[in-house]
């Protein structure tokens, strides 16, 4: 392309990137831009903010005990199951129509 075609592209781009960011800061009507939330929503947030903290805590305190990845016995472990067999991959074409579809396998 042109240097000023892309010049201009550019520029168009910004301009409708401002004018949506103008938008959304201009709308006061969004629940969460709102200066003076309700009762409830205050109450809902305050509830489940008090529950994160009770969980946060509760989480905080579980110690586990790791030593068991660092036991020799744990380590020597082999996984002695066979590898994955291989199978047939899709069509080589899947945009094609199914009844012209060729096995993957040609």
């Amino acid at each position: 392309m042109d240097k000023s075609i892309t010049n201009i592209i550019v520029l168009v781009g910004i301009v409708c990137t401002a004018l949506a960011g103008y938008f959304l800061f201009s709308q006061n009507s969004s629940p969460f831009l709102a200066s003076d939330p309700s009762d409830q929503q205050l109450q809902q947030l305050l509830v489940s903010s008090q529950l994160f903290v009770e969980r946060s805590r509760t989480l905080s305190e579980i110690s586990m005990n790791t030593d068991i990845f660092d036991d020799p016995v744990f380590n020597s472990l082999k996984s002695y199951s066979p590898p994955p067999n291989d199978f047939e991959v899709g069509r080589p074409n899947p945009f094609s129509p199914v009844s012209v579809s060729a096995p993957a396998s040609q």
